[in-house]
């Protein structure tokens, strides 16, 4: 498993953190507007945590299946980062260890979720309004890479 780029988050001192890897898609379209889920929870980018014998790219998939329908083709591998979460509802803390991927839509299967809803927004509205800081950092990261091409 490939060490984190970044870690965000407080880490509290005698916790123990269980390591949760999942994989998140970084969606854009042809305006540039960075595909999110809604949730009641908040915004967040498509993608989850990775289950049995499962990639953090083939989690990515899944999840964007499964949160908003969409099937979607993985590219380059753009960074790795902990987000350090205490889970209220489980009393568990969790290192989630977050691979994001560019990604693209092949199609639109079904609507997903009932309470998922798919949003696309412009960057930096994403890096102001996304629920976790690994989020927001890797569409800063992506978005100023400087390589011309979001």
């Amino acid at each position: 498993m490939i060490g984190p780029d970044r870690e965000f988050g407080e880490l509290v001192a005698g916790a123990t953190y269980v390591l949760r890897p999942g994989g998140y898609a970084v969606i854009s379209n042809a305006s540039g507007d960075v595909a999110v889920i809604s949730t009641p929870q908040g915004l967040f980018l498509l993608g989850g945590g990775q289950e049995d014998d499962e990639t953090p790219g083939q989690a990515a998939v899944r999840e964007a299946l499964e949160e908003c329908g969409l099937s979607i083709r993985l590219g380059k591998r753009l960074g790795t980062a902990d987000e350090l979460i205490f889970a209220e509802d489980e009393d568990v803390y969790y290192r989630k260890r977050c691979t994001f991927f560019r990604a693209e839509v092949v199609k639109r299967e079904n609507s997903g979720e009932m309470d998922h809803e798919l949003v696309w927004m412009p960057p930096e509205e994403a890096i102001m309004r996304l629920h976790h800081g690994s989020q927001r950092w890797i569409i800063f990261r992506a978005t100023h890479s400087g390589s011309g091409s979001w």
